[in-house]
């Protein structure tokens, strides 16, 4: 079973870490290590994320990025603190007013770490999750962006590249391109096999008018970002709080939830099926709603992130290239989570 059997959001570890400089950060959100630090290792090389037991706060995330990106986080860490009706990670504050620390080459924020399990469809509620996770984009639905100064805009509200991305569904474009390694053969052949569905959901993706409403919005909400705690769920990664389009970020919470439901088991892909359904259900009762086809929305994402892989990797960032294969199989298990296509 090749689809909903590949995963880069999973299997993430810890091990300790000797990082340079590391007590002058933490000095600066007035905290002391007690031990050696833990670094999670994941695919996502964009930033860095270390986990230290203080004297003074316990258990704290500290997590690292570009430099150039200090104004920025600053900015999601100032929406996050803005949102206090619901629950998410509050980044720490430092003696001079600000949550973001800037050491060398990297901009440093710090968070108590939240104690509970990722989102697990066989021990949480996954409808109930989803609710949560549309509480959050109403709630940021509800907050003008402009008040918080330097947040990313996302490149997801730009056109698609039509010609780019069907020229992929053929199978002499991995051979030229040079990606050929980086897609199993299998893969390559379930695209050649479906392209004229997949073709048409390309058009039905690039039709979507995206940009007009441009909000508040965390835009990957998905399991590996929800941690499920005694009280219920908080939303963590604020790498991902920007201005976009809150349709296309509830839909592609909405496939990504049902979506783990099969992935995390095979037999479950009925499950699946249903709540995708119940997803679109709950979402049909909001606002929001009218602006577009929940369906259309999440297709329109998971098109945008292969092109934008693909696009990326030509001018010579290839930092994503993990993440394709998943993509281009994200755009077939759609179809089968719509009941568009069949798979056993």
């Amino acid at each position: 079973m090749i689809l909903f059997s590949i995963e880069t959001n999973a299997n993430f570890y810890e091990e300790p870490v000797v990082v340079a400089r590391i007590s002058n950060v933490l000095a600066r959100f007035g905290l002391t290590a007690q031990e050696r630090v833990k670094i999670v290792r994941k695919p996502n090389v964009d930033s860095t994320v270390l986990r230290v037991s203080t004297f003074e706060a316990g258990e704290v995330m500290l997590r690292g990025a570009s430099g150039v990106l200090a104004k920025a986080i600053e900015a999601q860490c100032q929406v996050l603190a803005h949102l206090h009706e619901v629950r998410t990670i509050r980044p720490l504050m430092t003696s001079e007013g600000v949550h973001v620390v800037t050491d060398g080459d990297l901009a440093w924020i710090a968070y108590p770490r939240v104690a509970g399990t990722l989102l697990d469809p066989a021990r949480h509620d996954l409808s109930a999750t989803f609710e949560c996770a549309l509480g959050l984009l109403r709630s940021m639905d509800s907050v003008d962006p402009e008040a918080f100064h330097g947040l990313p805009s996302l490149n997801t509200l730009k056109d698609l590249d039509v010609t780019l991305l069907l020229s992929m569904l053929r199978s002499e474009f991995w051979t030229v391109s040079g990606l050929e390694k980086n897609v199993s053969e299998a893969v390559r052949e379930i695209l050649t096999t479906h392209r004229a569905w997949l073709s048409d959901s390309v058009l039905r993706a690039a039709s979507l008018r995206t940009g007009a409403n441009r909000r508040l919005v965390h835009n990957d909400l998905q399991h590996a970002n929800v941690i499920v705690t005694n009280d219920g769920p908080v939303f963590i990664d604020i790498e991902d709080v920007c201005v976009g389009d809150p349709v296309l970020a509830a839909a592609h919470c909405a496939f990504k939830f049902a979506r783990h439901a099969a992935f995390c088991d095979p037999k479950a892909l009925p499950r699946a099926k249903m709540l995708f359904a119940q997803f679109i259900g709950l979402f049909e009762r909001e606002p929001m709603a009218t602006r577009a086809d929940l369906r259309v929305a999440a297709s329109r994402r998971i098109w945008n992130d292969i092109s934008i892989i693909v696009e990326s990797c030509a001018a010579g960032d290839c930092r994503w290239l993990y993440d394709l294969e998943k993509k281009l199989c994200n755009a077939l298990e759609l179809g089968v989570l719509e009941g568009e296509l069949e798979w056993t």
